[in-house]
């Protein structure tokens, strides 16, 4: 018995030993992810946490991009409840991973916004710490959904492809926000005496709209015959009309920078839509570069739209007049609480001082 116990006591100590370097490892990995997230976005803890979800998203994207080009295999198991085509192969399985990892990440997102609206404790803990029930909600979620048929996904992704014209609309607005930041960057600079800046600026404005022109031309024999013309005829109407409000002055806090870099991505969009056309006239389809193109673009400007909205410094966004006189009205506000007697006194001021023409002239006296 005595050699026994002395044996569980050696094992015992043997493994804190062998797993106090992993412990040591981990919570140095969790601290110096810690302190980077902090360095990133300051000492706002909103900012961090949104930083987190963020990140959280990010794995979870390249969990399943991973499935959808090399781990396919994996899935096998999964073929008789996926009800994929008998010719579809893995590409099927690859796909399913994809739909069924977006639809929980939703269902994470929709909980935790079901319990943000109750504004309590409770909605404060759910939204900035459980990480590890989000983690086990999102891999049960996925996991489960492979024993559900691919048919009740292809009706969650009609509802999807519906509801990101919002999502859309929020990167086109984050994308004119941050080309407006990126371009009184580099005009400051300019001003600054660094002359460099100037011609970065003209040619990255000249690229972009290379390249939206080419794009647009282009479009029209891509998907020659499909009858959807009318769309690259509206996005050029629109490419136009944004060029020329701009370059006429009728917005004074336009930049043309801004209004290339938006032409190009409408036009990336229009491009995007068009490649699903399921018709012989689109020479884009059934290409393994358009998905990667999709994908990769996709992933960029999302992660650029998130990460500014995270991390980005509201002060110097965009606002646009009504902002400033938001801002100066409040001001003001702030004053005449603080101080109201100040406020009368510089009233009286005014109504004492004799107005202009009530004032005796030198000839009358």
């Amino acid at each position: 018995k005595k050699n026994k116990e002395i044996q569980k006591e050696e094992s015992h100590f043997a493994t804190t030993i062998m797993c106090s370097p992993i412990c040591m490892i981990g919570m140095c990995a969790c601290q110096s992810c810690t302190q980077c997230c902090g360095a990133t976005v300051g000492e706002s803890f909103k900012q961090q946490v949104r930083l987190g979800y963020i990140i959280f998203d990010a794995i979870y994207v390249v969990i399943a991009l991973v499935l959808l080009y090399f781990a396919a295999d994996l899935l096998s198991n999964f073929e008789l409840f996926l009800n994929c085509p008998e010719d579809a192969g893995l590409t099927c399985l690859g796909v399913s991973a994809v739909f069924r990892m977006s639809f929980a990440l939703a269902c994470l997102h929709v909980f935790v916004l079901f319990f943000l609206f109750m504004r309590n404790e409770c909605s404060r803990s759910i939204n900035e710490e459980i990480w590890m029930f989000k983690i086990v909600l999102v891999l049960g979620v996925f996991i489960g959904c492979f024993w559900v048929s691919n048919d009740f996904f292809e009706q969650y992704a009609e509802v999807a492809m519906y509801l990101s014209v919002a999502f859309l609309l929020f990167q086109i607005v984050m994308i004119i926000d941050i080309c407006y930041l990126w371009n009184k960057n580099w005009i400051e600079r300019y001003d600054n005496g660094e002359e460099c800046f100037k011609y970065l600026l003209i040619i990255f404005t000249a690229a972009l709209y290379i390249i939206t022109i080419y794009t647009n031309v282009e479009m029209f024999s891509w998907f020659d015959g499909c009858g959807r013309d009318y769309a690259v005829i509206i996005n050029i109407v629109f490419i136009i009309i944004a060029t020329v409000l701009v370059v006429l002055g009728f917005n004074p806090d336009g930049s043309i920078f801004t209004t290339s870099t938006v032409s190009c991505y409408t036009s990336y969009l229009t491009w995007s839509g068009l490649t699903s056309v399921n018709d012989s006239c689109n020479s884009w389809m059934g290409k393994d570069i358009t998905t990667n193109l999709q994908i990769g673009l996709g992933i960029v400007i999302i992660l650029a739209s998130l990460i500014y909205t995270s991390v980005g410094n509201a002060d110097e966004s965009k606002g646009g007049p009504a902002k400033e006189a938001l801002v100066s009205e409040k001001e003001e506000k702030k004053q005449d609480e603080e101080d109201p007697e100040s406020g009368e006194k510089s009233q009286k001021l005014v109504s004492a001082e004799p107005a202009e023409d009530e004032r005796p002239k030198k000839g009358k006296l």
